[in-house]
């Protein structure tokens, strides 16, 4: 049976049927043949005034042209897609990541060790607390035995407020969109039956 001019079709072969082409975007002279340029246009390239293209079914699968019911429109010969894709941010649904923090809140008290003694230093650094003073020497330098003692000094309960945010997870691989798949070669009718308009 002699096919329509512009047919595609699978074959199982891995060469080119004569009078048929190849699938893989090859470049055609138009003054090689202008029956099957009067059909396909540029539809899948070439320039239209020397060259017109046939189509390039390598690794991508035929879909009708036009709109189905809630999809998106495809113009004849039109190329989309891609093998994978890498979700963005946006993309990703929205969600949460929990945070747990325990607080402790409890109240204390501490005391001071002073020395009984008189003061002799005026600045408070290595020094105590002193019973008694001269004028300003308020501390003194050694600490009496037994030791004195200031306190206990209440201290109250804190509420602590701790803020944080978890870390990122993820290593922003590639997700693959390839459907499962088996590899045949497909073939355009370039000299048969020139066919009607229904």
């Amino acid at each position: 049976m002699e096919a329509y001019m512009s047919m595609i079709t699978p074959y199982g072969c891995n060469f080119v049927i004569r009078s048929w082409g190849q699938c893989a975007g090859g470049l055609i002279a138009i003054s090689q043949n202008d029956a099957l340029f009067s059909l396909l246009g540029t539809n899948f390239g070439g320039d239209g005034r020397t060259t017109f293209g046939l189509p390039d079914l390598r690794g991508r699968a035929a879909i009708s042209w036009g709109q189905g019911p809630g999809l998106s429109f495809h113009n004849i010969g039109a190329k989309g897609g891609t093998e994978q894709v890498t979700l963005t941010q946006s993309q990703m649904p929205m969600h949460n990541h929990s945070l747990f923090i325990t607080t402790a809140t409890q109240p204390g008290a501490t005391s001071l060790p002073v020395t009984t003694g008189g003061g002799d230093a005026s600045t408070p650094d290595g020094n105590y607390m002193a019973a008694t003073s001269s004028t300003n020497r308020i501390y003194g330098s050694t600490l009496s035995s037994p030791p004195g003692e200031m306190g206990p000094i209440p201290l109250p309960s804190q509420q602590v407020s701790v803020q944080g945010s978890t870390m990122n997870s993820g290593g922003s691989q590639p997700v693959y969109t390839e459907s499962p798949y088996q590899a045949v070669n497909y073939q355009i009718c370039m000299y048969g039956i020139y066919p009607s308009r229904a």
